[in-house]
């Protein structure tokens, strides 16, 4: 009888764990109703410090689908519509986070005032260091499309005057 009651704890638990794991319902296109026309991001610094990130910029071939966000190198960021050449372009300008500043001393009390850190959420995806994943919507349900061969352009460098 004890076996029968593990055996049935055992199929109960790994139901659980197997319903868990599927609750995200995060799963990527193989096939999505566009074709990407090109797909490139470059790597910006900011005039100000710690101030850095990427610009993803993504064309497709049908202009009845919009994307929605993007996932690349542990930060999301939504996309703006631009016109570029009669053709729809999705930007996304993804900026890292800044550290924070704190104040460390003996005396604890000094230390009052300082900020937690900030709670960083992982990406729901493991992507490689060209890849990004782009969600959509259609027919009123977010659809996930991994880019594979996202192409590099030139570094882009922004300088304040003072």
């Amino acid at each position: 009888m004890k076996k029968i009651i593990h055996f049935i704890m055992f199929l109960g638990a790994s139901f659980l764990f197997t319903f868990c794991g599927s609750s995200k319902g995060l799963k990527l296109q193989k096939e999505p109703p566009f074709k990407v026309i090109s797909a490139t991001y470059n790597s910006w610094a900011g005039g100000k410090p710690n101030s850095k990130g990427y610009t993803i910029s993504v064309s497709i071939d049908n202009p009845e689908i919009t994307l929605d966000s993007v996932f690349f190198r542990g930060l999301k960021s939504e996309f703006k519509v631009e016109e570029f050449k009669s053709k729809l372009v999705f930007t996304s300008l993804l900026t890292h986070p800044k550290p924070h500043d704190y104040n460390l001393d003996i005396d604890e009390k000094k230390e009052f005032g300082n900020k937690p850190p900030e709670a960083t959420s992982k990406i729901p995806f493991e992507l490689n260091e060209n890849e990004a994943v782009v969600s959509y919507t259609l027919n009123g349900k977010i659809n996930y499309f991994k880019i594979t061969s996202l192409q590099k352009t030139a570094t882009v460098y922004m300088y304040s005057k003072n």
